[in-house]
């Protein structure tokens, strides 16, 4: 920050906690000429917002240049052009730094709505850049959390709207409710000073939030804690439905929360709610709020979020899209177990995982006995609830990073991440038993588990191929390891 020694000592601490919106150091960025300020101090205790703010504007804005500050009993301010001056002065300076701006705007630049079209071409410029930058961003990635993400980074990037908070809220249908699904924003107001100070130190801009993107850096605690908030949608009276019953953003201003999951982000009375739609379906809703601001949210930052969420629903719907049919090309149609490609995949991923870390890792190779005869007795359709209900037992014993694949016919593999032989020998117990009360019929089951003579996908396979076969000759119904 420069010029820092020509403030008053008493005062310095005072300006160096205020910030400056980064809309506000658009405008100035914008003015058609430089202007001089010169500031009037008194020797001690606060000074009024409005100069505190105007200080630091002066400070870290090129377009404002600091012409002299001199102790008086009163303070004002002196902002002068090539053309006129303005002076500032008592309840002149009420409203805080964006009404002082105001005022100067209004004085120093003579022509009539310039200062009201400075405003909005900032806002509406930087927020027009930064979208552009993210619709390219989201429309290189494949993955919607990452696109999500660069939504949220959009509405508190201090290049752009700048929100203290924003959460995205997904819609889960089936059960009628919106459900905290990413969240980015400070947790206190100390963070959000640093955040502040971050902004005005930092000109690498929205590229370097985009490019240090990562899933582990989401876990933030405003996230956390937006993961916990499940809002049911019951059509009542409260602030979601009044969001929802618009397409546009509503901003609710020094409002009494009336829903209680919604009251939980103990907001300052004054956000905004933004439902995300495509093609009339309800894809979410995003909430966004300047909870550590003592200003309202100015109408632009509302109408240019609009902008936001429209581009976010397509490419959000989109995604979705995608990701199902990117989903059931990896799928068996029937039973929704795993293909034999994406088998093939991930069991290589598995093994070489398992090498590098020691971990154990286990295979179970599953097939249904007399299978043909079983079909032929009982139907085709009969058949294949069986072979989805072998599916089913297998899921009934993996863990979050396990899997189950149908190999082909009426074989299934799975695999077991961070099994023993001997938790494999249990879990494949349960899955016979399983089969057997479940569906009246009866399974055979090899197991290999990877270790210094199983170092590779297809050994690993191979032994537990060779070992059901072994089970199925010695009578089937049994499990062989």
């Amino acid at each position: 920050m420069r010029d820092l020694d020509h403030i008053p000592a008493p005062h310095r601490q005072q300006v160096l906690t205020v910030h400056v919106s980064p809309a506000l150091r658009t405008i100035v960025a914008h003015l058609p000429l430089a202007l001089e300020v010169h500031f009037w101090l008194p020797a001690a205790g606060r000074l009024p917002e409005a100069v505190a703010g105007l200080l630091k504007a002066t400070l870290t804005c090129e377009r404002l240049v600091l012409a002299g500050v001199e102790e008086a009993q009163e303070a004002s301010v002196e902002v002068r052009s090539a053309e006129c001056g303005l002076r500032l002065s008592g309840g002149e300076l009420d409203g805080g730094l964006e009404g002082a701006l105001q005022r100067v705007l209004t004085g120093v630049v003579q022509e009539e709505g310039m200062r009201h079209t400075l405003v909005r071409l900032a806002v509406i410029a930087t927020t027009a850049s930064t979208l552009q930058t993210l619709t390219t961003h989201m429309l290189a990635t494949y993955d919607l959390d990452k696109a999500l993400h660069m939504t949220l980074s959009g509405i508190t990037a201090g290049w752009c709207l700048a929100f203290n908070r924003a959460i995205i809220f997904r819609h889960d249908a089936d059960a009628s409710c919106l459900v905290g699904h990413a969240a980015i924003g400070p947790a206190s107001a100390e963070e959000a000073h640093r955040v502040w100070e971050d902004i005005e130190a930092d000109s690498s801009g929205l590229e370097s939030v985009i490019g240090l993107y990562s899933r582990a850096r989401l876990e933030s605690p405003l996230q956390h804690f937006a993961r916990q908030i499940t809002i049911p949608l019951t059509g009542g009276d409260d602030e979601i439905a009044d969001a929802l019953s618009d397409d546009a953003p509503t901003a609710f201003i020094d409002a009494a929360m009336r829903n209680p999951q919604l009251a939980r982000l103990q907001t300052n009375g004054t956000f905004v709610l933004a439902p995300v739609r495509a093609h009339q379906r309800l894809l979410g809703l995003v909430f966004a709020d300047d909870l550590y601001l003592p200003h309202g949210i100015d109408p632009v930052r509302v109408q240019q979020l609009g902008y936001f969420i429209d581009q976010t629903a397509l490419i959000w719907e989109n995604l979705e899209l995608l990701q199902q049919q990117r989903e059931f090309a990896r799928r068996d149609p029937l039973t929704g177990a795993l293909n034999r490609r994406e088998l093939r995949t991930r069991l290589e991923a598995a093994v070489d995982h398992a090498s590098r870390t020691g971990t154990p890792l286990a295979l179970l190779m599953i097939d249904v006995d007399q299978f043909k005869e079983v079909n032929d007795r009982r139907g085709h359709a009969e058949g294949d609830r069986i072979l989805q209900g072998v599916v089913a037992a297998a899921l009934s014993v993996t863990g979050a990073d396990d899997f189950v694949a149908r190999y082909g016919g009426d074989e299934f593999v799975v695999i077991l991440h961070g099994a023993s032989p001997n938790d494999a020998r249990v879990a494949a117990e349960w899955i016979g038993e399983r089969v057997r009360q479940r569906l009246n019929v009866t399974i055979s089951i090899g197991a290999a588990s990877a270790g210094p003579d199983v170092r590779t996908s297809a050994a690993l396979f191979e032994v537990a191929d060779r070992r059901m076969y072994e089970a199925k000759q010695a009578g089937r119904d049994r499990f062989v390891d």
